[in-house]
């Protein structure tokens, strides 16, 4: 019985992780150039419409820059990190149950 609950709790919990992970997701990203990204996210009656009434916001704020050393190209964070960044903050919520 209380592995029952136990498991329905943690179910909970990640479906929520995941659904609040996922309100960070535009609905369309178009790549002009390397300054000229558009996220196009739902409307604020569309979200009214759907439910949810809260603003999306941007989940990271990765910039493109000109390396010194070598003037190619990089971002400002590395996908590892971003990735590493969410999977802890995945692993913490799972271990603080």
């Amino acid at each position: 019985m209380q592995q029952d609950v136990l498991l329905e709790m943690t179910e909970k919990s990640v479906r929520k992780w995941v659904s609040a992970i996922m309100d960070f997701v535009p609905i369309d990203v178009k790549v002009q150039d390397s300054n000229t990204v558009t996220n196009t996210f739902y409307t604020e009656e569309q979200i009214k419409e759907m439910g949810a009434p809260k603003e999306k916001i941007p989940l990271f704020h990765i910039d493109l820059m000109l390396d010194e050393e070598t003037s190619r190209p990089k971002f400002s964070t590395s996908a590892r990190e971003v990735v590493g960044s969410i999977c802890m903050i995945f692993e913490q919520g799972i271990k603080s149950l």
